[in-house]
């Protein structure tokens, strides 16, 4: 789906989808469509400025000649994924799929201390910028403290999962049927390659 739309849109170099967030029995117990405005697809305006990513950096599809134009920050632990795709994002056309083509195992690889460590090393990504728009990175820098302590407390008072879930919106009915059928595809040629493999059945225990 992705390679088709950007085939039929040459215009597009960054191309985002949904996530279905799943549970780890690889349940779906929800959905999140960043940026996507509509069925189908949703055409982005540039941003004139950094900020917060409008969409997702996991699902997306890059132009191999937009992507070898800029590299990850090694000094980065985490947040590099951010960190790159929004310095493509300022100079490139992008755009959502509302189709959901992605699985995240959210809920148990998520603590306080990785959400801490995430807006901290977000600031750090802002304060790369500050010289060229010092007010609005002001902003998103504020932005990222105001989150953090938000998480914090929200940790702390027992509301963690409501928080993370807060992300996500339900899965429809239809939504549940997708990914059921997706994953039954996934389970069958997963049995027909690797069943006799004795290191492939380890990994999938």
């Amino acid at each position: 789906v992705q390679l088709r739309t950007m085939e039929a849109n040459p215009s597009l170099a960054i191309l985002s989808a949904g996530m279905a967030i799943v549970d780890n029995q690889n349940d779906i117990v929800g959905v999140r469509i960043v940026g996507s405005t509509q069925p189908g697809l949703t055409l982005l305006p540039r941003p004139r400025r950094p900020k917060t990513l409008p969409i997702a950096h996991a699902p997306s599809m890059i132009l191999r000649d937009v992507a070898i134009k800029e590299r990850f920050d090694p000094s980065l632990p985490i947040v590099e994924d951010m960190d790159y795709l929004m310095r493509l994002m300022l100079h490139h056309n992008s755009g959502v799929l509302s189709d959901i083509l992605y699985v995240y195992t959210e809920l148990d690889t998520i603590s306080l201390g990785k959400m801490v460590a995430s807006f901290r090393h977000s600031r750090r990504v802002f304060s790369k910028h500050r010289d060229i728009y010092p007010f609005a990175m002001f902003r998103e820098y504020a932005l990222s403290i105001l989150k953090e302590y938000i998480y914090r407390m929200g940790f702390v008072v027992g509301l963690d999962k409501a928080l993370i879930m807060r992300r996500s919106m339900k899965p429809s009915a239809s939504m549940f049927e997708s990914y059921a059928t997706a994953r039954s595809v996934v389970h069958g040629t997963w049995a027909r390659h690797f069943s006799n493999n004795p290191v492939a059945n380890r990994i999938s225990d």
